[in-house]
């Protein structure tokens, strides 16, 4: 790139950004359909305008967010967070987090709260714009990284952006939503430098159990490539002894490694036949994993076909496989299965652009129409759940108001 275009490119990313601020302002949806307008319509675009676009988008969710009325598990981080200054340092983090082994989450609660003074609102909108900011940028990297191209992560984040099912737990599990982003990021970053993020990776894990999962995967070098029988056989291992025999497995584990321990709450959980309450509903688990387990083995068949040994979407494909493995044999435990299958939807925007490939002339189309779909059934279904929203749209002089 040469200095003058370089130059242009920098001016055209300044325009990109004041244009949809400023629209964002007035109309947020509008503000994000024209970005999508501006940045398909060109070859080349700049990369700052990419995460200005994604930025908006996570924006306008967690605006939306503020506009529902707390009830159920938000209710009660929302207690926490008020709470947990009222109390010395250590109690906290530690007692205001959910539980005693996941103390990131109750250092990142203690900060804001003391950043924020205690608002609400301000809080609200902080961690669900990092829950969905680090989903969108971890999309980012590697479908680019992959060579998938622009229009297949706007199409991703437009789909899990626009899936109602994950909005409505954004804002209710959210340190499971976190812990997920969290990992997933750390894969994305591996994907781009080759190297283990080992901060990011321990805080995933420290902010909900469940993604340790996801953690101690990440650190497998051979998930980042294509796997021989050898290697394959090595990954099924550990995954046949938690799952076949998960309740005895996981009984075993708790004798060795305590209660107390982070590892011991997840053995606890696996060893553990309650679902309270909960009952397994195989169709929900069926619409969930099929579609994207298709996408999954098409995807790692293409890529043998190819004989491409590197991929960033091997660890995505690898992962996924896993995971949906995991939920098929947890289906006598409601409560583990119920937690992993939303982990799923954190997988959409990856797997969902790679139905097609690049080459293929209807993938346009696909984009375009899926997208479409996502966004009128977004709209046609948000006030006729079983949460409820404010109709007033939320200024931005009232997210920080106390």
């Amino acid at each position: 790139m040469t200095p003058h275009t370089a130059t242009a490119y920098s001016v055209q990313t300044n325009y990109f950004g004041v244009l949809l601020i400023a629209i964002f302002i007035i109309n947020p949806f509008i503000s994000i359909i024209l970005g999508i307008i501006l940045l398909t319509s060109h070859k080349r675009y700049a990369n700052a305008d990419l995460n200005i676009w994604c930025i908006l988008v996570a924006a306008w969710l967690s605006l939306i967010n503020l506009t529902k009325v707390p009830e159920s598990d938000q209710v009660m981080y929302i207690g926490w967070y008020k709470n947990c200054v009222n109390t010395n340092l250590i109690d906290g983090i530690f007692y205001y987090s959910g539980t005693l082994k996941e103390p990131a989450y109750g250092i990142f609660q203690y900060a804001c709260n003391i950043l924020f003074d205690g608002n609400v609102k301000l809080f609200t909108f902080t961690v669900s714009f990092v829950n969905y900011i680090l989903l969108f940028f971890s999309v980012k990297i590697i479908l680019l990284k992959a060579r998938q191209g622009i229009r297949a992560v706007i199409f991703g984040i437009i789909c899990i952006s626009f899936f109602n099912q994950f909005f409505y737990i954004s804002i209710h599990l959210i340190r499971q939503v976190m812990a997920f982003s969290i990992a997933l990021y750390a894969i994305a970053l591996h994907v781009k430098d080759g190297k283990n993020h080992w901060i990011i990776l321990a805080c995933a894990p420290l902010v909900h159990s469940t993604a340790a999962l996801f953690s101690l995967l990440a650190i497998i070098p051979f998930i980042y490539h294509r796997m021989n029988l050898r290697q394959y056989v090595l990954l099924s291992i550990p995954l046949l002894i938690s799952t076949v025999g998960s309740i005895a497995f996981g009984a075993m584990m708790l004798l060795v490694v305590g209660e107390d321990s982070m590892a011991g709450y997840a053995f606890s959980r696996m060893s553990s036949a309650a679902d309270d309450g909960l009952e397994s509903n195989p169709v929900v688990v069926a619409i969930m994993l099929i579609p994207l387990l298709t996408i999954s083995i098409i995807n790692l068949l293409r890529l043998r076909r190819n004989r491409s040994y590197n991929s960033a979407l091997y660890p995505i494909l690898y992962l996924f496989l896993f995971l949906a493995i995991l939920i098929l044999s947890m289906s006598a435990r409601p409560l583990v299965q119920y937690r992993f299958v939303f982990v799923t939807y954190q997988m959409m925007p990856f797997l969902l652009p790679l139905l097609l490939s690049p080459k293929n002339r209807l993938r346009n189309l696909y984009f375009v129409g899926t997208g479409a779909m996502f966004i009128l059934r977004f709209f046609l279904t948000l006030n006729n759940s079983s949460f409820s929203y404010n109709n007033d749209s939320v200024k931005f002089t009232e997210v920080v108001e106390t």
